[in-house]
């Protein structure tokens, strides 16, 4: 029984050891430190509240945290497969533009006389400068769906 008190005073005595304290001090380099051990030079020893984590409750105070980045993570991976399907979708519309703007351009550059159908099924030809117009407006339009990059 007598080792119980000798045992209680050591088992304390270490656990005010290990929670002596922080001391902070600048050295002539001017750089700051903190250490649990005094320096040779004067410190000053901050007052600092420790006491042991309880794992669980750091655990719960964290799951929330987790959680949240649980869905962050599920978000983006969403927000990255809707952006992904959006780009393709963009894709094949830029690859029907091109077709349509270069087959526009051929048909321009293959015409011995280009016209316009009328209503009633007439033909308006068109005049050397307006063919000129529609030819800078197929380059134009086979530049933007064909040679850009989106």
């Amino acid at each position: 029984m007598k080792s119980f008190p000798l045992f209680a005073i050591l088992f304390f005595s270490a656990s005010v050891v290990a929670a002596a304290g922080v001391y902070k001090w600048t050295d002539a380099g001017g750089a700051v430190h903190f250490s649990d051990k005094p320096p040779a030079t004067a410190a000053e020893k901050l007052d600092i509240d420790t006491h042991r984590s309880d794992p669980e409750q750091l655990a719960a105070l964290n799951e929330p945290e987790a959680q949240q980045d649980t869905i962050t993570a599920e978000e983006t991976a969403e927000q990255r497969t809707e952006r992904e399907r959006f780009e393709r979708e963009q894709q094949v519309q830029r690859d029907e533009n091109c077709t349509r703007a270069r087959s526009a351009q051929d048909s321009l550059l293959s015409a011995t006389r280009v016209y316009e159908p009328l209503p009633g099924g007439g033909r308006r030809y068109l005049e050397q400068d307006e063919v000129d117009q529609r030819m800078g407006d197929a380059k134009r339009d086979v530049d933007k769906w064909c040679n850009e990059k989106p």
